[in-house]
């Protein structure tokens, strides 16, 4: 285990290996590899936040480590995408008639509120918004003795009844007591850990790392980021994993392991700092698109994800808690894409193919330098002061010239698919409808020859919602807040700087008290006049790991938060347009279009019973088949997925066993956000042990 795989050339002949899997044996020989780039993966998202954007890291652990990931592959890569969709819904139609609902039986059984509506109706107080900490005591002391009384004449609610206000009832109920165990136990972590450089930050991993930014930090007005770097790599070490082999610097050599294990589409750097020189990580290192040219007709780039920061504070706290989000130094000079990548199963073979990695730090909006804070310091902007690069948008130009230059565009009858995942996508949603004029402009700035393609857009695990914050300081922000301040930051009025090259004016129009609510996913997606699809997660763990600070609901109160989002994603669904496409599973993750789980999963309780893959659903929005949403339509956590992957499937379990613990014994187990993860991975055999060691 502790070979470290860092040759280039020696990585390559590994990656052919990989493509050529023929035969299960090919795979199997190679497994002292996969075993260790597996485990390095899942544990780098663990520990920096916000560097992925799903759980697929710790599902590709899990299934190395279970020998199930060489068994599926060598199935997968071997038969065609039509016999794997057949085995696939045979197996699913098992699912969705034996296990789904006897998970959601047992869900429902244990369900943390028992009572409904015949309790919530009792309760005399309403805790909306941000009251001071003595109503709110009173208020929860009344809430208690009246449910205690309701149960008592044998009310028995049913929170996935509750209406949206009345879900709201319950949000911000005994968040200071929950909130205040989460915290000690993250800074018994981070003392573990000894991961002083985290500072300022809840430590995690997950999506986009499940780490989520802290309003404090130092109030010293000097402080600042991190110190110049070499690399982004290797800052954090393994603590507990000695026993598996595992020592020293997590993930040393590798920003991107999990690509270095599922096979795919192999691709190469290259930095866009040759074609404009402002197209730049936060720290000046030239932003990469990793590339594989295969077609002068059918064009695609993903633009990749990992949240944003929208002011000084959280930007220095960015920073501290990964360092790859705000520069390139270290990231690999090539690796695999999965998912819509894949030659073989992702259902886009023979386009040209290009990801954007991402080290902006702000949505891909930005076209501006900061001299107010360095995020890393000795970063020098062009006026020769100290600061931080926010371009973004600088970057997504600079792809589009990319492309121009290699032929896109150059006779009639091409085609331009643009993907996003998370912060990724919502700027490919704001953004949706301009690719068309910004294309023109360049090409006639570049003098080059230029007739339209067909341009379309996939939208993966932008945030659509914007729950109540759960009050656990003072100020805290909403996600659709943060956003706000993400905008007055890179266009505030002393920046000198435009967003209408970009932002969509329908939606201005519709919005002109405050367009900059169209930098919001739900505010303009109505507005896009372009032929999309919506991705989405209804427990996205995202929107719960940032907000309310869980991957795991394991009280009364965080599954009530999980239910009500649950609510609020289904009312986004209703406002679904001609031109446009939902689809939805009922699970706790994040981003799947580039990984295996964008072909594998299919919600399990959608009303059609044609289990519609997300891969599906994106080709019938490419074909102009649209108007349309899929989506589960059972509400508890993990039921459209339960069964369908070894992650999700034990997180369910979890879920389900904290309900019963809760039952049994009326005690409840607050598991930090970090466990989650480990869990998923496979890392951590039992919540008990996640309890004792994050």
């Amino acid at each position: 285990m502790d070979k470290v795989y860092s040759d280039e050339a020696e990585l390559k002949e590994l990656h052919k290996q990989m493509v050529q899997w023929d035969t299960l044996g090919q795979c199997m020989k190679n497994m002292p590899y996969l075993k260790h780039m597996a485990y390095e993966g899942a544990s780098f998202c663990r520990v920096y936040s916000y560097s992925c954007n799903n759980l697929w890291p710790e599902e590709l652990n899990s299934e190395v480590d279970s020998g199930l990931f060489c068994l599926l592959n060598s199935f997968e890569q071997n038969n065609s995408p039509q016999r794997f969709t057949k085995v696939r819904n045979a197996l699913f139609g098992m699912m969705k008639t034996v296990i789904e609902p006897f998970f959601s039986f047992l869900m429902d059984y244990f369900s943390y509120v028992p009572g409904g509506l015949a309790v919530i109706n009792k309760l005399p107080c309403t805790m909306i918004g941000r009251e001071n900490m003595a109503k709110k005591f009173s208020c929860f002391k009344q809430d208690m003795t009246a449910m205690r009384a309701a149960i008592a004449a044998g009310a028995k609610p049913n929170l996935l009844q509750m209406s949206s206000d009345e879900d709201e009832r319950l949000l911000q109920k005994a968040q200071n007591v929950t909130r205040g165990i989460e915290l000690l136990e993250t800074a018994n972590y981070l003392v573990k850990e000894g991961n002083t450089e985290a500072i300022g930050v809840k430590a995690g991993g997950g999506p986009g790392g499940v780490g989520v930014a802290k309003k404090d930090l130092p109030a010293d007005a000097t402080f600042s980021g991190i110190k110049a770097i070499n690399t982004t790599l290797g800052t954090v070490n393994y603590t507990f994993s000695a026993m598996q082999g595992y020592t020293g610097a997590i993930s040393k050599n590798y920003r991107f392991a999990w690509d270095h294990v599922q096979p795919g589409l192999l691709m190469e750097a290259e930095e866009l700092n040759v074609i404009d020189p402002l197209a730049v990580c936060n720290d000046g290192t030239g932003a990469i698109i990793y590339l594989k040219q295969q077609s002068k007709e059918k064009w695609h780039f993903h633009v990749d994800g990992g949240f944003f920061c929208y002011d000084k504070n959280s930007c220095l706290g960015r920073s501290r808690a990964s360092r790859t989000l705000v520069s390139n130094k270290g990231w690999e000079r090539i690796k695999h894409n999965s998912g819509m990548f894949d030659p073989h199963m992702g259902g886009f073979p023979n386009y040209t193919h290009a990801t954007i990695g991402y080290c902006s730090s702000d949505a891909w909006f930005g076209q501006v330098d900061i001299d107010e804070f360095a995020m890393v310091e000795g970063t020098i902007l062009p006026n020769g002061r100290p600061g931080t690069f926010f371009r973004g948008y600088t970057i997504l130009q600079t792809v589009l010239k990319k492309f121009l230059m290699m032929g896109m565009g150059k006779y009639p009858g091409q085609e331009l698919f643009v993907s996003g995942c998370s912060a990724g996508s919502i700027a490919a949603t704001s953004q949706a409808d301009s690719w068309k004029s910004r294309l023109e402009k360049l090409a006639g700035t570049m003098g080059v020859e230029y007739h339209e393609p067909y341009i379309w857009s996939m939208l993966d695990g932008a945030p659509i919602v914007s729950p109540p914050s759960a009050g656990h300081y003072p100020g805290e922000l909403t996600i659709l807040e943060m956003a706000v301040k993400l905008v007055n930051q890179l266009y505030g009025p002393t920046r000198g700087t435009s967003p209408n090259e970009f932002i969509n004016m329908d939606c201005v129009a519709a919005n002109a008290a405050n367009p900059s609510l169209c930098v919001w996913t739900a505010t303009v997606l109505p507005h896009i006049r372009s032929h999309n699809i919506v991705l989405n997660m209804l427990w996205d763990n995202f929107v719960t790991g940032q907000i309310y600070f869980y991957f795991i609901p394991s009280n009364m109160v965080a599954y009530g938060q999980g239910l009500h989002a649950v609510k609020m994603t289904r009312e986004v669904f209703k406002t679904v347009t001609p031109q446009q496409n939902y689809w939805a599973l009922g699970c706790g993750d994040h981003c799947i279009s580039a990984n295996p789980l964008f072909w594998r999963l299919a919600p399990l309780t959608d009303k059609s019973g044609t289990f519609v893959s997300a891969r599906d659903m994106t080709l019938m929005t490419r074909d102009g088949i649209t108007g349309k949403v899929v989506t589960d339509e059972c509400d508890h956590y993990n039921c459209g997925c339960i069964g369908e992957t070894q992650a999700m499937t034990r997180l369910g379990k979890v879920a389900l066993m904290l309900e019963v613990i809760t039952k049994l014994t009326g005690s409840t187990l607050n598991l930090p956000s970090s466990a989650g993860p480990a869990i998923a991975a496979n890392q951590i055999k039992n919540i008990f042990q996640a309890l004792a060691v994050p």
